[in-house]
């Protein structure tokens, strides 16, 4: 048996896994994914359609999912020094979850304030924590899924964005609204304050 290629698809992409022989012979080609059998020399076995052979003995996959994920067998004969072996890596976009879902945090002066961002994804993605500012762009504060703002004050209040990448496709981002009440102040920071600047 031969280890083949680490192979990567994008979660709903096509992938093709190469199978290729010189002389199989008398020899009946398969293609198997654990103990099942997904091709036997030109039929299809497995019933699901996104399989099928392509140029000769190369297995594509169409619309890949998480769980095609794995190792993928080419099988010549019983003769396992000749099987190939291929890994396939799903590769999925970020996304995230945040809390307080309802992207709205309001918190009295001098409380803590807890914002959190859970965010999914193969690779795992990196986290970041920008405040927005209408004046000065936005300022990097952590890369931590939690981000803490104890003892809150006016200068707290404002937009708070994560974005979550882990360099499929693209990064996504996400804002919370903070605002802070104080005896003689309620002060926010709009979502659009500063966008046509």
């Amino acid at each position: 048996m031969t280890r083949g290629h680490l192979y990567k698809a994008i979660i709903g992409d096509s992938i093709e896994l190469p199978c290729k022989v010189k002389d199989l012979g008398s020899y009946v080609l398969l293609w198997r994914r654990g103990t099942s059998v997904l091709t036997a020399a030109n039929l299809m076995v497995t019933r699901d359609p996104r399989f099928k052979l392509v140029e000769g003995y190369n297995l594509q996959i169409a619309n890949v999912k998480i769980q095609d994920a794995g190792d993928y067998i080419c099988q010549i004969g019983d003769n396992e020094s000749r099987d190939q072996v291929h890994t396939l890596e799903i590769l999925v976009p970020p996304t995230i979850r945040v809390v307080p879902q309802n992207r709205q945090i309001t918190a009295r002066k001098g409380s803590t304030v807890t914002l959190e961002c859970k965010a999914s994804g193969n690779p795992v993605p990196a986290i970041y924590w920008h405040k927005k500012d209408a004046f000065s762009g936005s300022s990097h504060l952590s890369e931590s899924p939690t981000l803490l703002l104890e003892r809150v004050d006016r200068h707290h209040a404002g937009v708070y964005q994560c974005t979550a990448d882990n360099g499929v496709r693209e990064a996504v981002h996400v804002d919370i609204d903070v605002t802070v009440l104080c005896k003689y102040c309620a002060y926010s920071f709009p979502a659009n304050a500063g966008a046509n600047r």
